[in-house]
């Protein structure tokens, strides 16, 4: 039984973005070591890195309703 050859047919999608030479060349070292020194794939790194950076911003804008509504503020004890 042969696989397809194409990506999406065998249950992949590919994500890119545009970065300048230097950008790509500092992207590629720092993954290639994290991978190196965690034993994830770059998908998993990457996974974990925005929703890490998800939770961060998702915290922040909790803070700030809530110091808007007066609840983390010194008058409203």
């Amino acid at each position: 039984m042969t696989h397809s050859k194409v990506p999406a047919e065998n249950g992949w999608k590919y994500f890119a973005i545009n970065v300048t030479f230097e950008d790509h060349t500092e992207l590629r070292k720092k993954t290639d070591a994290l991978k190196e020194m965690t034993g994830k794939t770059k998908a998993r790194l990457l996974k974990e890195m925005v929703n890490e950076r998800m939770d961060q911003e998702l915290i922040k804008m909790n803070g700030e309703i809530e110091d808007e509504k007066g609840i983390n503020s010194i008058n409203s004890i």
